[in-house]
């Protein structure tokens, strides 16, 4: 994916948003491209998970615009936000552990969504055998997989993911990345917040740092890999 040649799925321009008196966003821009997959990184605090939360519409930006496709989406409300193809996995998965997996997973399905059950057990076949069983009764690889399993039978245009592999075995990490490298196939645009930086650029087109509510990085893939004194300097790491 060319994220510069691709349309344009969404665009942040100039967006702050507050917590109470606390100013976290101070005025973030970025773009995803149509089929692009983009990180948004930064240490802890930074505002990543705000600028996921203001997209999503659970934080209203205090000042600037939020486009999506064709149309200005700021001030609509968090269900509004995701009738129109945006969904967001938060940090904590947010599996109903009472319900079975395939309740869990109906529970997102959105009228004429191309995605189906069969879809979403193709990707990911842990959840089709574990169907019967709670959500509390999963691991946490597998509820990471329902979480985003759910979303996706909400027929996402842009896939907003805050660290979905945080924790979790490096067999299972492998695993949920091969399952994104298919999403992201079948056309869907991520953005990804993830500390595991080799997981980060074995999946972006590009990436973007955010600090202290501003970003400070743009670049492709291969130029974030080739500049150690960025992931250095914003990151605190470095990268073999």
């Amino acid at each position: 994916m060319n994220g510069a040649s691709a349309p344009t799925l969404l665009e942040v321009e100039q967006v702050h948003a507050h917590y109470g008196k606390s100013h976290v966003l101070q005025g973030v821009n970025l773009r995803v491209a149509d089929g692009e997959l983009v990180t948004l990184l930064g240490r802890n605090g930074a505002g990543k998970t705000t600028t996921l939360k203001t997209i999503a519409g659970v934080i209203q930006p205090t000042q600037g615009q939020i486009r999506f496709g064709t149309e200005i989406v700021s001030k609509l409300a968090t269900h509004q936000v995701a009738q129109r193809g945006v969904c967001l996995v938060p940090e904590h998965r947010g599996v109903f552990k009472l319900l079975t997996v395939e309740e869990n997973l109906m529970l997102g399905q959105r009228k004429q969504s191309k995605w189906q059950l069969d879809d979403v057990y193709q990707i990911f076949p842990r959840l089709k055998e574990r169907r019967s069983n709670g959500g509390g009764q999963l691991s946490g690889g597998e509820q990471q997989m329902l979480a985003i399993g759910r979303a996706l039978m909400n027929a996402p245009r842009l896939l907003m993911l805050d660290e979905p592999v945080e924790g979790l075995a490096p067999v299972i990490v492998e695993e949920i990345v091969a399952q994104l490298k298919v999403i992201k196939a079948a056309g869907v645009s991520i953005i990804l917040v993830e500390q595991n930086l080799e997981v980060c650029t074995q999946l972006a087109d590009r990436h973007y740092i955010v600090e202290q509510g501003a970003i400070v990085y743009e670049g492709s893939n291969a130029d974030f890999l080739a500049d150690e004194a960025i992931k250095d300097r914003y990151l605190g790491v470095g990268m073999a």
